[in-house]
């Protein structure tokens, strides 16, 4: 990594520690039905992306991620779990999508963003829930409360950091769940943002704490194409 990419790495990371610190309550830490915590890193070719091209592509959840919330208890000092978590990001990042739709949406969009910017541009992948419960959205988790809370301070951890210039939410359409939360964790200003074309049920434009952002169906959502093949004109 580049010198300013370490320093902003480290930046993330005390972002995290601090986050964990004041929202990682004793309930979610013992809480075995619980993931493990996503905490994503960070590519050059999404800091070096030019101006407008970084994206930060958020999905719903995580699906059991990082051996559960046990494997925090395996490390001594928080900080080596957090670095764990990091290069575990890392690692299935490198994992071929396959069959997996997210997967090969990914591929989609840095395939997308490169060919507008020239040299390689990688998105930056993170999720609205930090968590899940039992593979699924921890919406009915007994302290949900505290997962969004956490997972608010994640996120809003990467934002400030990271600085992106378009938040891409598949995190799908219509559901109003995930909406609530989206307008929870952040603060939305307008339902549209220029001349950004707003489709029913598949494609919703706003800002987000200021960002320019869009909300599309998760890509495991067939009927959801349309919204996504526009949500990337857009980008």
């Amino acid at each position: 990594m580049r010198d300013d990419a370490v320093h902003l790495r480290g930046r993330l990371v005390d972002r995290y520690m601090q986050a964990l610190a004041d929202h990682l309550t004793p309930e979610l830490r013992q809480d075995t039905t619980l993931s493990g915590i996503f905490l994503p890193d960070v590519f050059d070719e999404y800091l070096n992306a030019p101006l407008g091209l970084r994206v930060m592509l958020v999905g719903k959840e995580t699906k059991g991620w990082f051996k559960g919330m046990a494997h925090l208890r395996t490390f001594p000092r928080l900080d080596g779990y957090v670095q764990a978590a990091m290069t575990n990001w890392r690692d299935i990042d490198r994992v071929p999508p396959g069959r997996s739709k997210f997967g090969q949406f990914r591929r989609k969009l840095d395939a997308q963003l490169s060919a507008q910017a020239g040299p390689p541009v990688r998105h930056h992948w993170s999720n609205l829930f930090c968590l899940d419960h039992k593979d699924h959205a921890p919406a009915h988790h007994p302290h949900v409360d505290a997962i969004v809370a956490l997972s608010k301070a994640l996120f809003k951890a990467q934002l400030d950091v990271l600085k992106p210039d378009v938040l891409l939410f598949t995190t799908g359409v219509g559901s109003t769940s995930y909406d609530s939360h989206i307008k929870h964790m952040l603060n939305v200003t307008h339902s549209s943002v220029g001349t950004d074309r707003h489709m029913p049920k598949q494609l919703w434009s706003f800002q987000a704490d200021g960002i320019r952002a869009l909300r599309t169906a998760h890509p495991r959502y067939a009927p959801g194409e349309a919204g996504r093949q526009q949500a990337l004109k857009q980008l």
